[in-house]
């Protein structure tokens, strides 16, 4: 098996979600100690992913919505440089270095991947990943080369090959998953998830 499960870490509370501001234009405020709050309006619903990128020298911002659009804002004067098309409210958004070209993947509510260029942000493939919404996504190293990794709301999280688009692995949990993150302990890659049932697993090579 690629991973086992390794530990479950419970918690006693969870946090509760919180409503932003939906009003339009974009707008600056001073806040604590001088320092300054700018904000973007353009989406039409709730935005419930965001992911930084560079490209060609420049710095971007993603934001995907309920509204079934992917926002790109460049972060050199916060303007609107494209808006993706992406025919479902997205959940997650994740940016992808794969043979030196990177690529945009979201994660949406009916439980699709979808990747993005970043050169002109068409379509360049997708993936039925899930039955249900996927709410987090990471990257990891498989064998030398980018994997995909998709944490949903179907108890389950899948490592994919985005060459063939195919899972290499299947985690099953107790619950829904809400968040992950891959990471190093030592020379061992990791992946932690939260859930629904208010704990944390860890799984290890």
């Amino acid at each position: 098996e690629v991973y086992r499960r390794f530990a479950r870490i419970s918690h006693s509370h969870r946090d509760g979600s919180r409503q932003g501001e939906t009003s339009g234009g974009t707008r600056s405020r001073r806040f604590h100690q001088g320092h300054q709050k700018i904000i973007l309006s353009a989406h039409e619903d709730e935005v419930r992913a965001l992911a930084v990128y560079n490209h060609d020298g420049k710095a971007y911002l993603a934001s995907g919505g309920y509204d079934n659009n992917i926002k790109i804002w460049s972060l050199d004067d916060y303007s609107i440089v494209q808006t993706i098309k992406a025919n479902n409210r997205i959940r997650s958004l994740i940016m992808l270095d794969v043979d030196e070209s990177k690529m945009l993947a979201s994660g949406d509510t009916e439980g699709r991947i979808k990747l993005w260029s970043v050169d002109n942000y068409d379509s360049i493939g997708t993936i039925n990943a899930h039955t249900k919404t996927i709410y987090s996504l990471d990257v990891l190293e498989c064998d030398g080369k980018i994997c995909l990794v998709s944490g949903s709301y179907d108890h389950t999280i899948k490592i994919w090959d985005l060459e063939n688009k195919s899972a290499l692995k299947t985690l099953r949990n107790d619950s829904d998953i809400n968040a992950i993150v891959v990471f190093m302990n030592g020379d061992r890659a990791c992946l932690a998830s939260g859930d629904d049932s208010e704990d944390v697993s860890l799984w290890m090579e």
